[in-house]
């Protein structure tokens, strides 16, 4: 059974992710490289579909054609179509290869867990769930915006907590030992993250992909902070290797 936590979070962002209406009536030239399963591939009692498969979403003025492995939440796996309606993309990998996970682990509180090519995940190793990447035209909205959360919590906690530097991030401690919430911050020309932990197993992550106006929420455990620059570096290689030409 999923621990109570889990099952409220993910219900959220369930619930706000409209990634499972996909559009029936897209064009032959809007699903690029999407391929149909056949029907030899579905029936009512086998669904099977190449993971590799392609969908198509608008995210502001990028369009991206992400391999249903990637989709976080995937779409129903027998599904006619490949263009989902939505302004926000969701994605699940591995760190540090970013990889796709095998099985969908939106309604899973699992982050490491054992797969045929991954049987022992080490410590080194979680999948990272990013919930919502939005594009934004001026600054990131209040909840996906990394610099005004940190500029929030220290202005918030400036008389009972203190910042001092963990690697190359800012990380806010508490002068109450009881207390144990954290928070991170990191920043530079081209991005910048935060991220906060409280009493439960998994903590929250914010980044702002500046120069193309990205922004969105995740969900990691607290030892993957450590690989911030790793999370990072994975998301913005996968997202220009799925963004297609403008029309």
């Amino acid at each position: 059974m999923l621990p109570h936590w889990s099952i409220v979070v993910l219900a959220f962002f369930y619930a706000s992710y409209p990634g499972s209406a996909v559009s029936q009536s897209a064009s032959v030239r809007e699903e690029l490289d999407c391929v149909k399963p056949s029907n030899e591939q579905y029936n009512e009692f086998h669904h099977a579909l190449n993971p590799e498969r392609k969908f198509r979403l608008d995210v502001g003025p990028y369009r991206f054609a992400v391999p249903w492995k990637y989709l976080h939440p995937r779409p129903a796996n027998f599904q006619d179509g490949c263009k989902i309606r939505t302004d926000s993309l969701g994605v699940q990998f591995w760190i540090p290869d970013g990889k796709a996970p095998e099985r969908d682990l939106f309604f899973n509180g699992e982050d490491s867990p054992p797969e045929p090519w991954r049987p022992h995940p080490t410590e080194n190793e979680w999948v990272i769930k990013f919930v919502d990447i939005s594009h934004y035209s001026v600054e990131p909205s209040a909840r996906a915006n990394p610099d005004l959360q940190f500029k929030n919590i220290t202005r918030l906690f400036e008389k009972e907590a203190s910042i001092k530097q963990d690697g190359d991030l800012k990380l806010i401690e508490f002068d109450d030992p009881s207390k144990t919430s954290n928070y991170w911050f990191q920043e530079d020309d081209e991005k910048s993250l935060f991220f906060w932990c409280g009493r439960s197993a998994v903590c929250h992550g914010v980044i702002d992909i500046k120069d193309k106006h990205l922004a969105g929420q995740f969900l990691l455990r607290r030892p993957s902070i450590r690989f911030h620059a790793t999370i990072a570096s994975k998301l913005q290689r996968l997202l220009q290797q799925w963004e297609l030409a403008n029309k």
